[in-house]
């Protein structure tokens, strides 16, 4: 399979992600997303994804897969994601992208491949419902989850994320799971928050490729 767009997924204590882009920009990234994490849920994440408090900036960027791999090989040297604590780094390829100015259809595979270790469990929820989201993943073998307040730096701002407007009162959940547990995962928090009722939610899984600075 030739994959030939990644989007990199950077998670790093707060006020680090302006030097990330920097480095970033460096090697060829030239799109980028600043997501601030309001929340980790449960002690037993924190080794696992080498977090130790509760601020957390995530940026996300796209990039062609040759630019991809080599930007975050040379980030994820320099800022040590291999030593807890100092960040975690992983990739996901993209299929298809709507709305991106500088990626091309001809950038993009439609091809999909089932070797990955890990996945990526996304929810939107309404804003007060991502503790219950994570909660319910833990009973089900999840370790833990980020809960990002989809609001902006401002009161009256609409986070964006690769040009999608977020709505103030959502709260988006992240997990990462290794492969044999999402399955159950997604089922139970699927029956717990009644996701198939309208309104009730969004949730959407990913294919994890590389990672720097996960430890178990």
């Amino acid at each position: 399979m030739n994959v030939k767009s990644q989007i990199i997924c950077i998670i790093v204590d707060y006020g680090n992600a302006s030097k990330i882009l920097a480095e970033a920009k460096k090697h060829g990234i030239k799109e980028a997303t600043i997501l601030r994490g309001t929340g980790i849920i449960h002690n037993r994440l924190l080794d696992f994804l080498g977090f130790i408090d509760i601020r957390k900036e995530l940026i996300y960027m796209i990039a062609p897969t040759s630019i991809a791999k080599n930007a975050l090989k040379v980030i994820a040297e320099k800022f040590e994601f291999h030593k807890p604590h100092h960040g975690i780094a992983f990739t996901k390829n993209l299929y298809s992208v709507i709305g991106g100015a500088s990626l091309t259809e001809t950038q993009i595979s439609e091809e999909r491949e089932d070797s990955c270790m890990y996945y990526q469990i996304s929810v939107i929820v309404d804003k007060g419902r991502g503790q219950e989201v994570v909660d319910v993943a833990i009973s089900a073998g999840a370790k833990g989850g980020t809960i990002i307040n989809a609001r902006g730096s401002g009161v009256h701002e609409t986070s964006k994320l690769f040009a999608m407007q977020i709505e103030p009162e959502k709260e988006i959940v992240i997990m990462l799971v290794e492969k044999p547990t999402c399955d159950n995962i997604v089922k139970t928090i699927s029956e717990a928050i009644d996701i198939n009722s309208p309104g009730k939610g969004i949730m959407y899984i990913q294919e994890i490729c590389e990672t720097y600075g996960l430890y178990k």
